[in-house]
């Protein structure tokens, strides 16, 4: 948590959602919209991540980060399998 209240500096960050879209049909999320509270996103998970390399804990994949909120995932949800939902329809 301190690094984060040294990245915003007192601030506030406000996260603008905008549009939905899905990663391989699987997750349906929210996507953020444009704006400077990406880039202060962006600063927290790079912070983060030298963090956990630091202390020798290997932090996620080499996949770029994309800010988003997940709103629903097939893989947790077998009662829409069970009742055929296969896949999401962006």
């Amino acid at each position: 948590k301190p690094f984060i209240e040294e990245l915003l500096q007192g601030k506030h960050l406000t996260l603008p959602f905008q549009g939905i879209g899905t990663f391989g049909n699987q997750v349906g999320f929210v996507k953020l919209a444009e704006g400077d509270h990406i880039n202060s996103l962006l600063e927290i998970a790079e912070t983060a991540n030298r963090t956990f390399q630091e202390k020798g804990i290997l932090a996620g994949d080499s996949r770029s980060f994309k800010p988003h909120l997940t709103f629903m995932k097939l893989s947790k949800s077998p009662w829409l399998r069970k009742n055929g939902v296969k896949k999401i329809d962006p």
